[in-house]
């Protein structure tokens, strides 16, 4: 038989091994809980870092997106501004010609006018008013650089042979293939090039231009 202190010493040990055991579990627990919480913030971290990366990104492709948009504008008004410049500078051109070219050129208007409609008067340029005072009545417009609109007597039907109206033939109907030829080519050779394919345009249109409307003026 166990004598009492052999007992008692019996129930410390058991006391200490379930003590220890006690401790082992407690300092598992919490090691498992450090680790998972760990786990969790390391998770957490990540999901921030790639939410920050998708926002960066986003702000980056929105950038480049604002950024290839304002200069493709800004090309584009480069262009616009070129082309601007050189159909500016093609009617200053078309006002300059040597008399005799401009006589024959409002002769050819002018007889395009007659064929089309009866005229009873025109608006030309004032500085043409001496080639048509001896063919209709005519009034003078300052607006025009050269040219004239002739009305029929009721002024429903109209031609027009204004020099501007020429031009914006030629851009009409011409401008998406200037266009190519100024931008399709080097830089040094547009105004060049431009120049040359605006005056091979303006020979047609003057020798075939005007405009025949028809309804009352507004």
């Amino acid at each position: 038989m166990h004598t009492i202190e052999e007992l008692a010493e019996s129930v410390m040990d058991d006391a200490r091994h379930e003590e220890a055991r006690i401790e082992r579990e407690r300092d598992e627990a919490v090691e498992r809980i450090r680790a998972q919480t760990a786990a969790l913030v390391h998770g957490r971290e990540q999901e921030t870092l790639a939410k920050a990366r998708r926002v960066q990104e986003e702000l980056s492709r929105r950038a480049s997106a604002e950024l290839s948009m304002r200069q493709a504008q800004d090309g584009l008004a480069r262009k616009q501004e070129l082309l601007n410049g050189i159909f500016d500078e093609a009617l200053a051109r078309l006002d300059r010609v040597p008399a005799s070219e401009r006589r024959r050129l409002l002769l050819r208007l002018w007889t395009r006018a007659k064929v089309s409609m009866t005229v009873h008067h025109a608006d030309v340029a004032r500085k043409d008013i001496a080639f048509f005072t001896r063919r209709t009545s005519v009034r003078g417009d300052e607006r025009m650089l050269g040219g004239f609109v002739a009305h029929s007597a009721d002024n429903k039907v109209r031609f027009d042979g204004r020099f501007e109206t020429l031009l914006d033939e030629v851009r009409r109907s011409e401008s998406g293939a200037i266009a190519a030829t100024l931008f399709g080519t080097k830089e040094t050779k547009r105004k060049v090039i431009g120049k040359r394919v605006i005056q091979k345009k303006m020979k047609i249109i003057t020798r075939k231009g005007g405009t025949l409307r028809e309804g009352r003026r507004r």
